[in-house]
């Protein structure tokens, strides 16, 4: 279903069809839009949502490497701030590429709390962490391997609607749907508080058995009596 058409559907169902005033075409598509990026966080792993990054990242000697960098994978030009998760991060060199090891911020910084200090030798990349929109990678790689390849595993935030697109969410119609209507009540004022806390209510039940339905591994299920 088009945005617009969306946007048509929560005029209808909070009874201001055609509204300019509180239940716009523009606040439709911001719900929308809002509604997308809270599904993206609150259900990692979407196969629509989840890449290898397309293009390689030299292993200069460099510490933090920018989200923004990372191709999303979606027919989208916007890049700033579109990774929603990290899954892992891995150094390529055939068959010497391995798997880095991921450590939580507080543990990376005991680990090397002055990380770019001359004393710390440069050597091959073993952990990274998630730090904002950045990644960094320590320790810092030797000369020799600087025309290798990182490889980054991402979740990336949908495309932003306009009103002529489709989500590039699969099957999510139902709960951009409800986060609309919640949200339009909301605009409408207290004495719709009620109709707010029921569409509140949908929109987190849609969202539970959404995850529910893509945490499913169908993949292990061929071998699941080996």
């Amino acid at each position: 279903m088009i945005s617009s058409a969306i946007t048509t559907e929560i005029q209808a169902l909070c009874g201001r069809t055609g509204d300019t005033v509180l239940v716009t075409s523009a606040r439709c598509l911001r719900w929308q839009n809002d509604a997308q990026r809270i599904i993206a966080e609150k259900v990692p792993g979407l196969h629509e949502l989840t890449f290898k990054n397309t293009t390689s990242l030299d292993t200069t000697a460099t510490l933090r490497w920018s989200l923004a960098d990372i191709t999303s994978g979606l027919s989208d030009i916007t890049t700033e701030n579109r990774i929603a998760h990290t899954f892992s991060a891995w150094y390529l060199d055939g068959n010497n590429s391995k798997k880095l090891t991921y450590v939580p911020v507080d543990e990376f910084d005991e680990m090397y709390p002055d990380p770019t200090n001359s004393d710390i030798p440069h050597t091959l990349c073993n952990v990274w962490t998630r730090r904002g929109n950045y990644v960094e990678i320590m320790p810092i790689c030797l000369t020799e391997y600087h025309d290798d390849d990182l490889r980054f595993d991402v979740g990336v935030y949908p495309i932003e609607l306009s009103a002529a697109l489709s989500s590039s969410l699969n099957d999510a119609d139902e709960g951009l749907i409800a986060y609309g209507v919640w949200q339009a009540f909301i605009a409408i004022g207290a004495e719709k508080a009620m109709d707010a806390a029921v569409w509140r209510t949908k929109f987190y039940e849609w969202l539970e058995e959404y995850q529910s339905q893509n945490d499913t591994m169908h993949e292990w299920s061929g071998n699941w009596y080996e």
